[in-house]
């Protein structure tokens, strides 16, 4: 069954659900956590699971219902002026360096599926970066490296095909402008190619394979529990909710942190640390700014957020304390479910491969909602430090 929900331009995390929505996140957390649960023991509404590829570029491509032609391009095919391609040439036009050359050597291949929607997948591989060493193909489309060993019928799909692909989107609407994303792909109508190696993200069948011990199944239950009844301020989350400065950049803060392998640790500290972030963030800014009134608005903008910091810091570190119990139940998620792929993970070093777990999944509930779940220490920070080796 595919889920409906607004267009697919961005996933966020399962724990910044409660920074994003506030009190609704938190019942949405609870709801998540619920349905993955009923998923591992195969009881109840579980949610759907799909695997997070760690693919680039994100292509989207299919057919235009408006013209009927087949196109291919980035998110930008759904922007006011569309950058969908219908031809080599346009390709050229609208996607240059290494970004074009991936897009239109997959216009060549993705074209001969005959796909009659508009879907959305992350290229995995082609010629330039599929890999054989004799005993197994890797290929490394973007910070994760994906190994095949030989032997296996994937190992014969992957070696034949020129590109691969993994399709997790479909789009639904009379014109590209006004589609809606459905979390999921119906691949099973497209055409059989051995030039395409084509996935559907989902995960079929997880009964049997990943096992929940008793110590496990408490934390998560209890975490559950936890989420579900914790109480914050009705004032709390109504600031909250009307701060969109304060909920931007706590990520921006997160990710800072994330990437020098710090995360969010206790809250209190948190906090003191953000104001101490946010306070430099902006004043850098406000040296760029020339004109008296846009100092003065800067300045008061920095007044405010750190009024509200101090006037909310009870109720923030209720909220944060939320924040890292999320976490914490997440990555025991993960470690149960990252041995479910069938293809290896690693990560370069300067000594060779070494494993890793995969990217991360996606979580879609009852009512068609999805987050992604990662371990944002683990893989996240290795993405945002990571140099790419293709040119968006």
């Amino acid at each position: 069954m595919l889920l409906t929900e607004a267009k697919n331009l961005h996933m966020e995390h399962l724990e910044d659900e409660l920074i994003n929505s506030g009190q609704a996140g938190q019942v949405a957390i609870t709801e998540y956590l619920k349905g993955i649960l009923d998923l591992l023991q195969g009881t109840g509404t579980p949610s759907k699971l799909t695997v997070k590829w760690d693919g680039a570029p994100a292509i989207i491509c299919g057919t235009n219902p408006q013209n009927g032609r087949f196109f291919i391009g980035t998110k930008s095919v759904f922007a006011q002026r569309s950058k969908a391609a219908y031809t080599p040439a346009q390709i050229r036009s609208f996607y240059e360096g290494g970004l074009g050359d991936k897009m239109e050597n997959a216009f060549i291949y993705l074209k001969r599926l005959g796909i009659k929607q508009v879907l959305q997948g992350d290229l995995l591989f082609d010629d330039d970066i599929k890999q054989s060493t004799g005993d197994s193909i890797t290929f490394q489309p973007n910070t994760i490296v994906y190994k095949v060993d030989k032997g296996t019928d994937l190992y014969n799909q992957v070696a034949r095909a020129r590109l691969g692909i993994a399709f997790h989107t479909t789009y639904v609407g009379d014109t590209l402008a006004n589609m809606d994303a459905q979390f999921g792909a119906d691949i099973s109508g497209l055409k059989k190619t051995n030039d395409v190696w084509v996935d559907d993200a989902t995960i079929k069948n997880i009964s049997g394979t990943v096992t929940l011990n008793k110590q496990e199944e408490l934390e998560i239950r209890t975490a559950i529990k936890i989420l579900g009844t914790s109480k914050v301020s009705p004032n709390v989350w109504s600031a909250m909710a009307s701060n969109t400065e304060f909920i931007n950049s706590f990520k921006i803060f997160v990710n800072s942190q994330i990437k020098k392998g710090v995360g969010v640790t206790k809250p209190t500290d948190i906090i003191d640390q953000f104001a101490t972030f946010y306070r430099a963030r902006k004043e850098k800014e406000l040296q760029g700014l020339k004109q008296d009134r846009a100092k003065q608005m800067r300045i008061q903008q920095i007044k405010n957020q750190l009024q509200f910091l101090s006037d909310n810091k009870i109720g923030l570190v209720s909220v944060l304390n939320m924040y890292n119990l999320t976490i914490k139940v997440k990555n025991i998620i993960l470690y149960k479910l990252k041995n479910i792929q069938q293809i290896g993970t690693f990560k370069k070093t300067e000594t060779g491969l070494q494993v890793t777990d995969p990217e991360g999944f996606v979580a879609i509930n009852a009512g068609g909602n999805a987050v992604k779940l990662v371990d944002r220490l683990a893989f996240s920070r290795t993405n945002l430090t990571t140099q790419k080796n293709w040119v968006k």
